[in-house]
Parts: C-alpha cells; structure tokens; sequence
C-alpha cells in the first residue's frame, strides 16, 4: 500500500520570486463557515536542499522560514485563463420535423 501510496505524490517544485500560499494549521479544527485556511500570497526568497522554504509577506516585509508541504502555488490572473483555454466542443443536434 505505501509503494501505491507514494507513487500518487506529486513532488512540489519551487523557485525564487515564485508566489505561493501558506496553509494555516491554526485554522485546522475550526476554520469558520467561509475563512480560507490559505493565506497570502508570499513571495519565496530562498529554497532549502532539505525542504525547508523561506518567504517573505509583500506588505509588511516579515520572513520566515517553513516546511515546503505547508505551500501551493499562486496562480495569477492571466495564469488562471491560460489554463483553461482548452477548446471544448459541443455537438448540437437540431430535430428535424417531418410534415405529412
């Protein structure tokens, strides 16, 4: 079971100046009807060899460093509309009546 397990994780890749969002694990048990347990965007200032990923609040300036596993990425605007550009096409059937 860990061997299918493990094959379904996805590896997180992060670079710097990438934006992200950081889960917020004080909000696990009772998050609110409506409150995001994600907040941001943060901004990656430095990637560790060993997970450990340091970011930085835009607004305010403060750093701090946490686990990789506790990020996302922020997808901008224009990045949300590339991805769904795909086509889709719709077979529109129309009844033919015959008249007797």
């Amino acid at each position: 079971m860990k061997v299918m397990h493990d094959a379904k994780i996805r590896k997180k890749e992060f670079e710097v100046g990438q934006k992200v969002w950081l889960y917020n694990s004080k909000l696990k048990f009772f998050p609110g009807k409506l409150r995001s347990k994600w907040m941001g965007p943060y901004v990656i200032t430095r990637v560790g060899k060993l997970g450990d990923v340091s970011i930085e609040d835009p607004k305010d300036g403060s750093k701090q460093t946490v686990n990789g596993h506790r990020l996302k990425p922020f997808l901008e605007g224009n990045e949300v509309n590339e991805a769904q550009k795909e086509s889709v096409n719709f077979l529109v059937s129309i009844p033919t009546y015959e008249t007797v």
